[in-house]
């Protein structure tokens, strides 16, 4: 009902809510008001308008996952005593980049590094296996992330 317009229009402006949040927020809004105004005319619009604002809400992830959902990276964060064997494979066999970032383990009060990857989300079963190759013991997890900007994943969107 010109929700998406005024939400791709906020977006422009403010880059913080995705265009399927905004229009969530606007039409819960529409709905929960809708609800309350005839609350007093017809009695039960209020579990009605809940029900509608659950379903704006299930649309709007939907929606969220249809725009923004195909573009889902991975983030890989590796620790090992074997980071720079590790990062080696990782960049001759993945072909991306690997950033090394220091970090202290508060549990063995140590200084370490943890590898840092951007991987698309097929490339995850082969950073499994270098790594398990190079060290069974390496603490590994793996992040979803949205937007990546930069050498080797786009960069021409406005940030």
């Amino acid at each position: 009902g010109g929700t998406d317009i005024l939400a791709i229009v906020y977006r422009r402006i403010n880059r913080r809510l995705s265009v399927a949040q905004v229009i969530i927020v606007m039409d819960v809004l529409i709905i929960l008001a809708s609800a309350i105004c005839y609350q007093q005319r017809q009695p039960g619009q209020i579990k009605l308008g809940l029900y509608s604002a659950m379903a704006m809400v299930i649309t709007g992830a939907c929606m969220d996952f249809v725009i923004e959902g195909f573009n889902y990276k991975r983030v890989a964060y590796v620790i090992s005593d074997h980071n720079k064997d590790i990062a080696r494979l990782l960049m001759e066999n993945l072909d991306r980049g690997v950033t090394s970032i220091s970090a202290r383990g508060m549990y063995s009060d140590q200084d370490r590094s943890m590898l840092c990857c951007v991987l698309a989300h097929e490339q995850v079963p082969k950073l499994r296996t270098i790594v398990k190759m190079i060290d069974e013991r390496a603490f590994v997890f793996v992040v979803d992330t949205r937007e990546v900007y930069g050498e080797g994943f786009g960069g021409d969107e406005e940030f």
